[in-house]
């Protein structure tokens, strides 16, 4: 590392979707994901906070588990 560098910081960061219609949280993190692989189809993300519309928040995670985990 060149002694000037900044040093390399772990981040968390958010995307939101504003007015996502949907029948449930996790019906709307599975729209949310299909957008990001629209146009990104390599991209990572799979987990969610769903806010529905009485302000509760949901946390989604659509990783895929091996079939043996519930």
């Amino acid at each position: 590392m060149p002694i000037n560098s900044p040093a390399i910081e772990s981040h968390s960061v958010s995307w939101e979707i504003d007015d996502l219609d949907a029948t449930s949280p996790r019906d709307a993190a599975r729209m949310a994901l299909a957008l990001i692989r629209s146009t990104e189809p390599d991209n990572f993300a799979h987990v969610f906070s769903v806010y529905g519309p009485d302000g509760k928040r949901v946390d989604i995670d659509l990783d895929p588990l091996p079939e043996d985990q519930p």
